[in-house]
């Protein structure tokens, strides 16, 4: 097998470069030589006992032959390889390099190994967002959402009727935000019995930073009352004992309220959990998120093609439609029915 030669480095002793820096010096040379480079990187002062002995093992696996020439003055080193291994010489410099790194890493010496010799400069272009401002955010001094009483303190209490009205239909009040700006928005009509009070309190208390963030109810504690017979007695007898109170929520009415210094990726998830618990359908928004959930409504208000909308076909009475339509239809445009929300409807 024929060997050509490919570089030839003398160093005499005592110039601060021995065989070993000699070596890595002439095996990066040829790594620059094989992809058309014609700098040469000289050997480095700074390589300490270990880590010569490793980058002569590591260089040794190489298809090279190293010809140390020992002189009574100098040192000569040679490096010769095969002429076809030429081609692949990249990937194979590549894998003595890695197996260095990994032999580097187990012995804590890479940091120092990179920053010396293998200086990677790399250039990009990154876009940071600006975080927002929380100047004017003020936490109050109770930051938690508190204990609400399971049973109204009445000196007598009363009994009432169902009146389903309570939770048909959009919500006139806590539709908007006070001070949070993150909260818990009902998608439909329901009843919120003491255990999700609980439910909530305890999940958001627990699971939300009190040094950054604070929590308020935008729903009453339970107030209506709902009665309920024992089993096994017979019909009539007067309506039932009150059983248990209950709040009644409308579509759009906010339950719990978030602020502070806080992002929505941060309470998202707490708030999330929180929904998917409640006995209505819930949906975590933003201030946002609820303007542009109002602007879609009147957008399609606005700009709807179809001239045969609700409102038009009630207000001309065709087919006699007003005869079988309750005064709730007329006033809410058949948006409602009773408790659900019907958003495709203009």
């Amino acid at each position: 097998m024929m060997f050509c030669r490919l570089q030839s480095r003398t160093y005499f002793p005592g110039s601060g470069c021995d065989c070993l820096n000699a070596a890595y010096a002439l095996v990066v040379n040829f790594f620059l030589f094989s992809t058309g480079c014609d700098s040469f990187i000289s050997g480095s002062c700074g390589l300490t006992h270990f880590l010569q002995a490793t980058l002569l093992k590591a260089c040794l696996q190489l298809p090279l032959l190293f010809l140390i020439l020992y002189g009574p003055h100098e040192v000569t080193v040679r490096v010769c390889l095969c002429p076809f291994i030429s081609l692949i010489m990249v990937s194979i410099v590549k894998a003595a390099v890695g197996g260095l790194m990994d032999v580097c890493r187990a012995n804590n010496h890479l940091r120092g190994f990179l920053h010396n010799h293998l200086k990677i400069f790399a250039a990009g272009m990154k876009t940071y967002e600006i975080p927002p401002d929380y100047s004017n955010v003020v936490l109050p001094a109770k930051p938690k959402l508190k204990f609400l009483n399971k049973v109204p303190n009445l000196k007598k209490a009363k009994k009432e009727m169902k009146k389903l009205r309570d939770i048909q239909g959009p919500a006139k009040a806590a539709n908007a935000f006070t001070v949070g700006q993150y909260a818990i928005v009902a998608m439909g009509g329901g009843y919120l019995h003491w255990g999700h009070f609980e439910m909530m309190r305890l999940t958001i208390n627990r699971k939300m930073d009190a040094r950054t963030t604070f929590a308020r109810w935008r729903v009453n504690a339970p107030y209506k009352p709902v009665t309920r017979k024992g089993l096994g007695q017979r019909m009539g007898g007067g309506k039932g004992a009150i059983d248990h109170y209950v709040t009644p929520v409308r579509y759009g009415r906010l339950i719990v309220e978030l602020g502070g210094k806080v992002e929505l990726g941060e309470v998202e998830s707490v708030l999330t959990e929180v929904a998917k618990k409640l006995p209505f359908p819930a949906k975590v928004m933003s201030r946002e998120d609820l303007e542009a959930l109002k602007r879609v409504h009147a957008d399609m208000e606005q700009n709807n093609q179809n001239p045969w909308t609700f409102k038009q076909i009630v207000q001309g009475n065709m087919l006699g439609i007003r005869k079988v339509l309750s005064p709730f239809d007329l006033h809410n445009h058949g948006r409602f029915t009773g408790k659900f929300h019907l958003p495709a409807r203009v």
